[in-house]
Order: C-alpha cells, then structure tokens, then sequence
C-alpha cells in the first residue's frame, strides 16, 4: 500500500524501496536456496539494511527523497566503534552482490544481538 498523501517523488521512492526488495529476494534465493538454518527474521532484517546501500552507493540515489532510507533505528547502531550502516555501504560499493550478500549475512549472525527487532 502507498499512502495517497505522499507527493510524487515519495511514491517513487517507496516503489523502488519495493522493487529492490523483489530483486533482493531473488538473488538471494539464488545464493542461498538450500540453506535452512538461516534465521528467516535476521534475513528480513538485512533486506531492510542494505535498501540504504542501495539508494545510498548507486545511481538510484537520484530518487531517494529520505535521509535515511532504511529504518530509522539502524542508523544509530554502532558495533565495534563502526556505524553498522557505514559498514554496509563500504561493504556493497567494495563487493558485488552476491559476496556483499554472504559477508553481509556472516557479519549479521557475529553480531545479531546487537542488532535490535
């Protein structure tokens, strides 16, 4: 659903936020489609991180209309006295997605308790 009082460069923005969600979702099925023992949940949340990577290290940040694309509460997180978003966005602009997708999710599960819900 997409609020009808959003102007019209916010319903953009919140169909690419989807849209990344879609091809998100399908390359990790690609990578990852025998792998069970995943926490469902912790794979939800990485979805949400990395839409800040992808408005933020892309040329689709000529659409982003937030500051912070992603859940507000990611940005304050800081582990290891590094901003867990700033570590996501270096960590997808150096690799490409599928690597980005295995160093992200290894770097997730270290430190999942972190991370809040």
């Amino acid at each position: 659903f997409i609020n009808f009082r959003k102007t019209e460069e916010e319903i953009i923005e919140s169909c690419i936020h989807e849209l990344i969600h879609y091809y998100w979702f399908k390359k990790w099925n690609s990578l990852f489609e025998n792998v069970s023992e995943l926490d469902e949940h912790l794979v939800w949340k990485f979805s949400e991180i990395a839409i800040d990577a992808f408005f933020k290290v892309s040329e689709l940040n000529k659409y982003r209309v937030k500051e912070k694309p992603a859940y507000e509460y990611f940005y304050d997180i800081e582990i290891e006295n590094e901003n867990m978003i700033e570590h996501f966005r270096k960590l997808f602009s150096q690799n490409r997605i599928h690597e980005f997708m295995k160093k992200g999710m290894e770097y997730l599960v270290k430190y999942q308790k972190l991370i809040p819900d």
